[in-house]
């Protein structure tokens, strides 16, 4: 059995296994308890939210592992940004595909909340 993070998309595991990788091997019962102490290893993990601020609204936000630093989720709102940023960050090559800009390149949050 292998487990990690899987693309979001295709469903295929990265060629470089990360922080969540498992593998196991032996009988179907073994494989299960392994899988289910590795799920409720990657759900007892504490998980944090950054976030960025203009004129006192929340434009980014960024949700990842506080132990790790892996991401987990993000979004940008161009409406709510300060103006020019987004060309700027696309610029510095944080855009991709369909204007879809990296929170990685907006330094360092304004907030870091914890959610558990």
């Amino acid at each position: 059995m292998r487990g990690d993070e899987l693309h979001n998309q295709l469903y295929f595991l990265p060629d470089r296994p990360t922080s969540l990788a498992t593998e196991a091997a032996g009988s179907p019962q073994q494989l299960a308890d392994h899988a289910a102490q590795w799920f409720e290893a990657i759900l007892r993990k504490p998980i944090v939210r950054y976030e960025w601020e203009h004129n006192g609204r929340v434009y980014a936000g960024r949700y990842l592992f506080a132990d790790s630093g892996q991401g987990l989720s993000q979004s940008y709102n161009h409406s709510l940004a300060p103006d020019g940023q987004a060309e700027s960050l696309a610029a510095d090559g944080h855009v991709t595909g369909r204007g879809w800009v990296r929170t990685s390149g907006l330094g360092r949050p304004d907030r870091i909340v914890p959610i558990r």
